[in-house]
């Protein structure tokens, strides 16, 4: 009686993800709740998460959502990658609610920032806070704990990459920028965004990394260094 009850759309949307996804698969198989998402694709789960296994949860069957959407041809390229980068930030910010943490911003680079997430993509963060440097470190610290089983996070396009602070204030921020930024670090910021965590904090971040990006001249080795990575890439 499965196809009479969810109805031929589910029923294909069912086919698609099955043939397409062993995760998603897993994830019909093992979640009661999920099939049912399949009836209404236009319906976003609601977000409950009390602990790191319910956000896990729901990112499991947002991510079932967009992948179905997207299987079955009602989303194109561009609204799938926001839909996962929206789906990335939204685990972001559940993980700072549950960790409790206060006067931390969370910045999305690459993919995450900007808004063309794929289903392969690690999540590229940066931490900044104005209050104790060893408890926001902690806070930090936490809820990469939190997210990691959601996505691949990475912390490491921080200043100094994993040997320098997880957590740097604004100041220190743009005192990195304006004495030993490299031409790739900069251009790295067209992307950035603050996408979770303390509002006004991620504001001052985007105003700094905004005067960083756009108020230094662009010279004839910047632009030697932006072509070598090009190649590179």
């Amino acid at each position: 009686d499965l196809p009479a009850r969810l109805g031929p759309d589910a029923v294909g949307a069912l086919v698609a993800v099955a043939g397409a996804s062993r995760s998603l698969t897993r994830v019909l198989e093992s979640d009661p709740g999920a099939l049912e998402l399949l009836v209404d694709l236009d319906h976003r789960p609601d977000e409950a998460a009390t602990d790191g296994a319910t956000l896990l949860a729901w990112k499991q069957r947002e991510l079932l959502r967009i992948a179905a959407r997207d299987l079955t041809g009602r989303d194109p390229v561009e609204v799938t990658a926001a839909a996962l980068a929206r789906l990335g930030a939204d685990v972001l910010a559940a993980a700072v609610g549950l960790a409790e943490a206060d006067g931390l911003a969370i910045i999305g680079m690459g993919k995450l920032g900007g808004e063309e997430l794929n289903y392969a993509s690690d999540v590229d963060v940066l931490f900044v806070g104005e209050g104790d440097p060893d408890a926001q470190a902690r806070d930090a610290r936490r809820i990469l704990e939190l997210a990691r089983p959601c996505f691949r996070m990475d912390a490491g396009l921080r200043p100094e990459g994993r040997d320098g602070p997880l957590v740097r204030s604004v100041a220190s921020y743009a005192a990195h920028w304006r004495r030993w930024a490299l031409p790739g670090e900069r251009q790295a910021l067209l992307k950035a965004r603050p996408v979770a965590g303390d509002e006004s904090v991620g504001r001052a971040w985007a105003d700094a990394a905004a005067e960083a990006l756009w108020a230094q001249p662009v010279g004839a080795d910047d632009i030697r260094a932006v072509r070598d990575m090009k190649r590179r890439a």
